[in-house]
């Protein structure tokens, strides 16, 4: 007889009601904190080429499961695979981060094509080789998979570099407004496509990681942010009609992510710190809430990592809530520091 085990975070997700276990994941839980993520590193110098060796990028996506009591595996990946499949050329730089070949002309934008699909495939393999290992050796946990959103895929192939504020990337949508949007288009079909598949390789979430939302306000922010995402969704739903969805518009602002949440059909709202728990719990409804402990904190200060996990899970306490981060595990943080906060969460009671 099989035992059907339930996976905590897949179910706060279902039904939007609080959990007994409050589920917790860590954005870029896999990451160079982990000293056996250094090791299978090191044996590649491209950094995409990691991304898809199914083998590696397996391996590496199940290790924080290996150490910590979390909820969720998420696909180790890169949300710059889409303008690599797209034949734009992406590389990686020691310090400096992403940098892509700067796609500014219609005429570029034109002959974008998903040229590199072969290499979308492995992406799919690394679900498929995840998702046994965690039936077969953790089956209460939840597999997500993940996609940058239009807007910040275009940031860093319209700049060519990773930037604050994206300056040439809001005036050149601002001057050419039908050129933009192609490129906009462009990029949600592509998405579409590897959502999808991610899906189909046994994916039971997705995340849309829109990381620069927060460059953006007003008429921008609605043209930009909420209608390629919602356009995703809509279409994802049309074929996963019950897909749960994660939607993570960073730096939004409170009435934006209020908007965000409202409009684009996301089941759970992943918040940074730049609004306060209560402002989300008090503003956005109907909607799971995700996030806001603050990343810099875990990685420096071990001694207050228990009063600020209290002060949010009394804050979320009796809504559905999933505990993570503003943004990503840093490469400085001590593993004691991670343990120390899932600790935290699973002791606590109200």
């Amino acid at each position: 007889m099989i035992m059907i085990v339930e996976k905590t975070l897949l179910k706060i997700l279902n039904d939007k009601k609080p959990t007994s276990r409050v589920p917790v994941w860590l954005m870029r839980q896999a990451g160079r904190y982990l000293p056996e993520y250094r090791e299978v590193r090191k044996n590649f110098k491209n950094f995409l080429e990691f991304c898809f060796t199914p083998e590696a990028a397996a391996e590496v996506t199940i290790q924080p499961l290996r150490r910590f009591d979390l909820d969720a595996a998420i696909i180790f990946s890169d949300i710059l695979t889409i303008p690599y499949a797209l034949g734009v050329e992406v590389n990686f730089k020691q310090g400096e981060g992403p940098h892509l070949e700067i796609t500014n002309t219609e005429e570029r934008i034109n002959q974008l094509e998903m040229v590199k699909i072969k290499d979308l495939e492995k992406v799919f393999t690394t679900i498929k080789l995840v998702k046994k290992e965690l039936d077969s050796n953790y089956p209460g946990k939840t597999l997500i998979g993940f996609a940058g959103s239009p807007w910040t895929i275009a940031c860093y192939m319209v700049q060519g570099v990773s930037d604050q504020k994206f300056g040439k990337v809001k005036v050149f949508a601002e001057e050419n407004p039908y050129v933009f949007q192609k490129l906009i288009d462009k990029i949600i079909e592509a998405t579409v496509f590897y959502l999808k598949e991610q899906i189909k390789s046994g994916a039971d979430v997705i995340k849309l990681f829109d990381s620069w939302a927060g460059v953006l306000s007003g008429t921008e922010y609605q043209r930009w942010v909420i209608e390629p995402n919602k356009k995703i969704i809509k279409k994802v739903r049309e074929e996963f009609e019950q897909i749960k969805i994660i939607g993570f518009p960073r730096n939004s602002g409170e009435q934006l992510y209020k908007e965000y949440a409202t409009q684009t059909g996301v089941d759970c709202l992943s918040i940074s710190d730049d609004i306060s728990l209560l402002q989300a719990k008090d503003n956005i409804k109907d909607k799971v809430i995700q996030g806001n402990f603050n990343n810099l904190l875990l990685a420096t200060s071990k001694k207050d990592i228990k009063q600020e996990v209290e002060k949010i899970l009394r804050i979320t306490h009796g809504r559905p809530y999933i505990f993570n981060l503003n943004h990503g595990v840093v490469p400085e943080t001590p593993i004691e520091n991670v343990q120390e906060l899932i600790e935290n969460i699973r002791n606590f009671r109200i």
